[in-house]
């Protein structure tokens, strides 16, 4: 399976780089692309914002699951 993404990078100008100025970045791409499953991951001196029309992960307390795409094939050993 190939899953087809665009990955952008840049320099933030000062007022986004701070906690608040990425959570008003992502909420900007919320806006912007409707998309159902979306994320905004930030580990201080790098932040992961993503959107998405699949769910590729469920968390689950300590769990972190992949529920699979339709194509997929099922092994026995996977639930």
């Amino acid at each position: 399976q190939a899953n087809l993404s665009q990955r952008f990078s840049a320099r933030l100008p000062p007022a986004c780089r701070g906690a608040l100025g990425r959570l008003a970045l992502y909420s900007r791409l919320r806006e912007r692309t409707p998309a159902p499953y979306a994320a905004l991951l930030d580990f201080g001196d790098v932040a992961l914002l993503s959107a998405s029309p699949e769910r590729f992960l469920r968390i689950s307390g300590r769990a972190v699951r992949h529920p699979g795409h339709v194509g997929d094939a099922h092994h026995p050993r996977c639930p």
